[in-house]
């Protein structure tokens, strides 16, 4: 199981809540074949004021 199943199972029993969490993390592994996350991009260094 992954990590949302794992994390439900830890804080309840309720079975459909659990249930609930497979499927979404079925979901989201579909979603991220075919759409990948974004990489997170380097923020850009700030540029140096002119000085006169």
């Amino acid at each position: 199981m992954g990590k949302l199943a794992d994390e439900i199972r830890r804080l309840t029993s309720d079975l459909g809540a659990r249930r609930l969490a497979e499927e979404v993390e079925k979901l989201q592994q579909r979603l991220d074949a075919c759409c990948p996350p974004p990489v997170p991009v380097a923020p850009a260094s700030p540029d140096k004021p002119k000085e006169s």
